[in-house]
């Protein structure tokens, strides 16, 4: 089992991405994954690759370049001003992180999946502005927003077709608005 990412796909050609998309890394780290991808099919030897989605949930740690969410939720708590770069409208298909446990052990009890590479995602989409709105409800405060200018690289859409994994494995996955109360709950619980 290797843990790759949606970014070896670059700006998607079409929505939803399948794993049939041509990869067209535009960020450094989406091309060491799929160096690493490359690797590994070269090898011989048995894998899965699975190309997560935008993973959240509690202990995802907010600096750097960490996932949005997280960054995000830090603002809330903390009453920051939110940074939003461009103007919000951007999509992110988001997945929680305990989906993500499930899917891995029910994957690995799985004897038919080898030389694979699999999509992990929710296979649903939400602006960034949506993302913040959301968090907005959910802790009841309304930060300030500060839309600044877009970022060189950054993917305006992206949303990871999940069909072929779901035709392994049956399992329901956790809505957004679910996942984000859960994170919240537990990160205050620290």
């Amino acid at each position: 089992m290797v843990s790759s990412t949606a970014a070896v796909y670059g700006e998607p050609q079409y929505l939803p991405i399948d794993e049939n998309h041509k990869a067209n890394p535009s960020s450094y780290y989406g091309l060491s994954k799929l160096t690493m991808e490359k690797y590994i099919e070269l090898s011989n030897i048995d894998y899965i690759i699975f190309r997560f989605s935008n993973v959240y949930g509690p202990r995802q740690i907010p600096e750097g370049e960490a996932g949005v969410v997280s960054i995000f939720m830090d603002y809330f708590i903390n009453n920051n001003e939110i940074n939003i770069f461009g103007g919000g409208n951007q999509t992110r298909d988001f997945i929680y992180v305990k989906d993500i446990a499930k899917i891995l052990f029910l994957c690995i009890k799985n004897d038919n999946m080898t030389k694979e590479i699999i999509n992990i995602s929710s296979n649903v989409s939400i602006s960034i502005n949506e993302l913040y709105e959301k968090l907005k409800h959910i802790t009841k405060k309304d930060l300030k927003v500060n839309y600044l200018e877009e970022r060189r690289g950054d993917i305006k859409h992206s949303l990871l077709n999940n069909s072929k994994l779901i035709n392994y494995i049956d399992i329901k996955l956790t809505n957004i608005n679910a996942g984000l109360e859960k994170t919240i709950k537990e990160i205050k619980c620290r």
